[in-house]
Formats: structure tokens, sequence, C-alpha cells
């Protein structure tokens, strides 16, 4: 590749790579000598090191290091307790990084970008070196096998042996999905990247406390809580659940629930009261009216 390559150009590279080595199903029959050595070389390289694991994805997709190097860095190194569990402050340090993104933020909606931004972050030592977090399993429904010890049985892959491959296609998947999304299933990349979550819990905390109802650290916490279920909702109608309005009205619904129970609600009470701020707000224009009116429709 040239060194003139595009992000928009580096994304496409992203696609066509994760479409070969991440078939849209995972069909045994379709197992190939290349998949499973660009499967097996890319899983391997994440339990050796970052930087094996940038030239891995760099030498196989065919995106230039300078490319790379045009993504902005977050502040400090996130450790591995900050991605087990989420914090304000490492979030804010993703947030801050993104926010220096030259581009356009299109651009940082799309999963493939994400990608590249988490490469950029592991060839600078920025995130924990082997990046082995990557392979960890995801909540249900991806909470499926994946390789532990020497992550891979060399010996069984070559005697095509079907649960070795599935086990090999499986960790390439989660992945795939930690580092931005996968491409049959770009709306999940919200719920399955960390990162990507992270900057969205702060962009929408920041947004909302600018309304002066609700404070920045709150309104990360409730999310944080109910994502699983607010997230899933916002993906239908991103540009009325996700308005700093309605968020906002979500959190002051919320925090009956905290005052009452000592915590914000999750589960089945957060998806009720995210679910009615959505059927009551339907035929309603959420930048026009008070978050504290919007909360009263939660009730």
């Amino acid at each position: 590749m040239s060194n003139d390559q595009t992000v928009d150009g580096a994304c496409q590279e992203i696609l066509k790579w994760q479409k070969r080595i991440s078939p849209k199903k995972y069909e045994p029959s379709k197992i190939t000598p290349t998949l499973t050595g660009e499967q097996q070389e890319l899983v391997e390289a994440v339990s050796e090191s970052a930087c094996a694991l940038v030239d891995v994805v760099l030498r196989q997709t065919g995106i230039d290091q300078a490319m790379v190097a045009r993504l902005p860095l977050i502040a400090a190194p996130l450790t591995p307790a900050q991605f087990a569990n989420r914090n304000w402050q490492g979030d804010q340090y993703i947030h801050s990084a993104v926010a220096e993104w030259t581009g356009t933020r299109a651009q940082t909606m799309d999963y493939k970008w994400w990608h590249l931004f988490t490469l950029r972050q592991l060839r600078d030592y920025l995130l924990p070196d082997p990046p082995l977090f990557l392979l960890k399993p995801m909540n249900p429904p991806f909470q499926r096998d994946i390789l532990d010890g020497s992550l891979l049985n060399t010996e069984a892959l070559a005697k095509d042996h079907k649960d070795a491959h599935y086990r090999l296609d499986s960790a390439v998947r989660t992945y795939l999905r930690h580092v931005g999304g996968i491409w049959h299933r770009p709306a999940r990349s919200i719920l399955d990247s960390p990162m990507r979550k992270g900057w969205w819990l702060v962009d929408l905390a920041e947004g909302a406390a600018k309304l002066g109802l609700v404070e920045a650290v709150d309104v990360y916490e409730a999310l944080d809580a109910a994502w699983s279920n607010w997230a899933k909702l916002a993906a239908h109608s991103t540009t009325r659940l996700a308005h700093p309005n309605c968020v906002a009205a979500y959190v002051l619904a919320a925090q009956e629930h905290k005052n009452a129970c000592g915590e914000w609600p999750k589960g089945s009470e957060a998806k009720t009261i995210t679910e009615k701020l959505m059927r009551r707000t339907l035929h309603v224009s959420v930048p026009l009216v008070d978050p504290r009116v919007l909360a009263a429709l939660a009730d």
C-alpha cells in the first residue's frame, strides 16, 4: 500500500479481511488450509504480544503502519483491571482521544475505524500486553469456548479436528467483536467492543450533564448498569433515545429505583424504564420537551 492510504480505504481493507477470516456462518465444509493458517496466525499473535498482533493484522490486511499512526492516542495506559471493571477515568481517556480525531464523526461511528483505533493503542503499548483480554468470552449469547494454554492444538488442526477448528473460529470472532465489531453484526458493536462502549458512555454522559439536571458520573453509572438493554433499544432509535433530553430523562426515572434499592436499575427493571421511554416518546419532539416531563412518561 502507498503512503497516502486513506482511513476510508483502510476501513475497506478491514472489511475485506474480516469477510475472509470470519465467514458469516461457521461451516466446517468450507474450512481451507489458507483460512486455518490466517486464523491460527492471528490468535497466536494475540497470545504473544501487542506488537506481534499489530504486525499480523497489518500484514494480513495490507494496511500501512503510517495509516495506523494517524489515529489518536489515549492519554495514559489502560490496565487489565480497567477492562474487567468499567470506570469513568479510563473511559474518559478513550473519549478524549477520539475527540482529537480530525476526520469525521461518521468515521468514528464505524466499527472498522475502532479496529484501527485499537491497533494504534496496541502499537504504542497503551493496552495490556499481551492483549489476551481480546480473547475473553463475551457475555451471552456469545459466551462460547475459547482456547486456553497454548491457545491452539496444532496437531488437532492438522488432522482437521472439528472441535479444534470451531474453537479457533470462535476465538477469531471474539477478537473481532472486542476490537470494534464484526462485519455481519455491525449493530452489535456498541455492545461487543469494550472501548467503543466506554466512548459511548462518556459521550452520552457529558451531553446529558450539560442540561444541568444530572451529573455526568451518574449518567455514566446508570447507563453502564443498563447497557445491554438500553443499547439494544437505542440501536433502533439512536436519534431519539440517545438525545441528551432522553438520556437525562432515563437517569431521572432510574434515580427513584436507586433511591429505593441502593443501585441503578439493570436487567428487567432497566428494560421496563427504557421501553416506556421509547414507546411514550414515539410521537414526541424530544428536543423540545423538558427531561423532567419525559422522565414522568417512564413511570
